[in-house]
């Protein structure tokens, strides 16, 4: 009798730890810099109430572009299969050959994004539940040109407005900040971005399931695997 004491013990232990590991807060805080030609970000993680910490820093250009190749690498594979396995080019036309992958990668996210019903359920759900704090932005830009900055100028205020926008429909999000300052003297840029967004980790974790479940029945969930090897 003891001995199913003992068990049902545990077991009621486990449940209240699982359970508030599900409703616990996840704060997830993004920072990024970029500033004479480099770049830094700086993502920090948080979860049960503080308990669990992570902090990332990404610095340097060199970083960054690894970064970014990986995910369009990855995203080929992803959308071509094991066929996708050519080798990049080399010789003169190699950068010209890296941007066209580059801007290959987002007609190939919006094809599976138009074809996983499942998976975009899902994630629609999940943004449904994430807020959004902080959503603050600040850029310095300037063309060497009075007439063509100003052109620049307003572009960036219509991609903001956008942006917040799009964001308001699909997440919960405080009013962002923006902010553009044109220089009409110099030729550069210089961005701030801080944004921070918080949600609950059960509600990651089933998102996250019914994907991994969607994908799976799509035949896309073992493609991707393959792609990290």
């Amino acid at each position: 009798m003891s001995a199913w004491i003992w068990i049902l013990g545990a077991f009621f232990i486990i449940g209240v730890v699982v359970g508030l590991a599900a409703i616990s807060p996840v704060v997830v805080q993004l920072h990024y810099v970029h500033h004479q030609g480099a770049d830094r970000v700086t993502v920090d993680f948080r979860g049960l109430w503080g308990i669990i910490t992570k902090h990332w820093v990404l610095g340097g250009e060199e970083a960054l572009q690894t970064v970014v190749e990986r995910a369009v690498e990855g995203a080929r594979k992803l959308d071509e299969g094991p066929a996708a396995s050519e080798p990049a080019k080399a010789g003169p036309e190699e950068g010209l050959w890296a941007w066209r992958r580059y801007a290959d990668t987002g007609k190939r996210i919006a094809r599976l994004w138009r074809t996983q019903e499942g998976a975009r359920h899902a994630l629609r759900n999940f943004l449904k539940r994430v807020h959004i704090k902080t959503w603050r932005a600040k850029v310095r830009i300037g063309t060497g040109e009075a007439a063509s900055t100003g052109v620049v100028v307003g572009v960036l205020w219509s991609f903001f407005y956008v942006m917040a926008a799009l964001l308001a429909r699909r997440v919960r999000l405080v009013s962002p900040e923006a902010r553009v300052d044109p220089d009409f003297q110099r030729r550069l840029i210089e961005v701030e971005f801080e944004g921070i967004a918080q949600f609950r980790a059960g509600q990651a974790i089933r998102a996250g399931v019914a994907m991994a479940i969607a994908l799976w029945k799509e035949g896309l969930l073992w493609r991707i695997t393959q792609s990290k090897t």
